[in-house]
């Protein structure tokens, strides 16, 4: 009966810490491809900003977007939290493109 109980008790717990690996496992493929996401928003952020043709707002608004994208990369550390700010930042932003003190005019 102890024997039973012992063996029980050790399928639970590798069962437990596997599902844990793939958890884990999963957490970096997604970061992965959060992170090749993020880098291809950034960079369609950057050509939009480095077009002189575009107007201030435009070009401050994909300023901006960047700069807040990577203040959250900063503060969450994930690609994943980066990017889903990024996206939903363009909603954020609505209205909101007056220059401040130090961006461009």
């Amino acid at each position: 009966m102890k024997n039973r109980i012992l063996l029980i008790g050790i399928t639970v717990f590798f069962a437990n810490n596997l599902y844990a690996s793939e958890e884990v496992t999963q957490k970096l493929v997604d970061e992965r491809i959060c992170k090749q996401q993020y880098l291809e928003a950034v960079f369609k952020k950057h050509v939009v900003f480095s077009n002189s043709d575009n107007s201030s707002e435009v070009r401050r608004e994909a300023e901006r977007s960047i700069d807040h994208s990577r203040q959250a990369l900063s503060e969450k550390g994930s690609f994943c939290d980066a990017l889903e700010f990024l996206l939903k930042h363009e909603e954020l932003l609505e209205g909101d493109v007056k220059a401040k003190i130090g961006e461009r005019q």
